[in-house]
């Protein structure tokens, strides 16, 4: 833990000492307790709002990015965040929302349609870059990326990459370029999120954690968003969860909450 905290700082200097901080500085932005401020990106997506009602619920501080600060405050009208506008295509767009950040949860994605340069490239792999970029060069203490299952399927030929412009591959390459950052990184890849009214409502069943990307394309390996949530939110400056790259589906079959007894620790973390 220590020779990886120590890789962390060295290559945040890097990066701070380019914008004229010094090493001591970036030491600095890795002290202090686990509490702290936490950055959403895709704050405003179906998964992101679950993330800031939880956040806020548990009285974390929280700022939400997203393209359009007026939509996003008409979608929760009766929550008041704090909303940033930025373009994640645009790393200068967001620099300023980096300040005083110690967390961040990366909520976005391209979906299935690409239209005005909005596509996996662009957003899953670009997207996800200029994120780890700048929080690299703030120090955070810790990123958690949402990905997808299906994310090691690198095969243009397959029908789900045929159909979305690629995005398991591009997901796959910005998971990739967080796990190679130095940064403590929580990597969680849900299973399908396109749920049914009829399938089950959050909270009502427990939660199953996988590894080795085996659930993608199982019909009952369904979460919901907020489920999915619960899970981002208490992987945060959890040491159980760092370094750990791991699939999550709903199970009727489990007891719900029982996930949160230990169900990090039983992660192998990435090789």
């Amino acid at each position: 833990m220590a020779e990886h905290m120590t890789r962390r700082v060295f290559l945040a200097s890097s990066v701070l000492a380019g914008l004229g901080l010094s090493q001591s500085h970036a030491m600095e932005l890795f002290r202090g307790s686990q509490g702290g401020k936490v950055l959403v990106a895709g704050a405003s997506g179906q998964t992101g709002l679950h993330i800031m009602a939880i956040l806020q619920d548990e009285s974390w501080t929280m700022r939400g990015l997203t393209t359009n600060v007026d939509r996003a405050k008409a979608k929760v009208p009766d929550r008041n965040y704090d909303w940033v506008a930025v373009d994640v295509r645009q790393p200068e767009s967001m620099v300023e929302a980096f300040e005083g950040v110690d967390y961040l949860i990366s909520a976005i994605g391209s979906g299935r349609n690409t239209r005005e340069g909005i596509n996996p490239e662009t957003i899953d792999y670009g997207g996800v870059k200029n994120l780890v970029d700048l929080a690299v060069a703030r120090g955070l203490k810790h990123f958690v990326l949402i990905s997808s299952s299906g994310a090691t399927i690198d095969d243009p030929e397959h029908y789900f990459n045929r159909m979305s412009g690629n995005s398991l591959i591009w997901k796959f390459k910005g998971e990739e370029y967080l796990r190679a950052s130095g940064l403590s990184y929580t990597i969680v890849r849900p299973g399908n999120l396109n749920l049914k009214d009829r399938d089950y409502a959050p909270g009502t069943r427990g939660l199953v954690f996988d590894q080795g990307d085996r659930i993608f394309g199982t019909r009952s390996a369904v979460i919901h968003r907020a489920d999915l949530a619960a899970v981002c939110v208490a992987a945060l400056g959890d040491e159980n969860s760092i370094g750990k790259t791991f699939e999550i589906y709903a199970d009727e079959n489990k007891p719900v909450g029982d996930w949160r007894n230990g169900g990090f620790a039983q992660l192998s973390a990435d090789s």
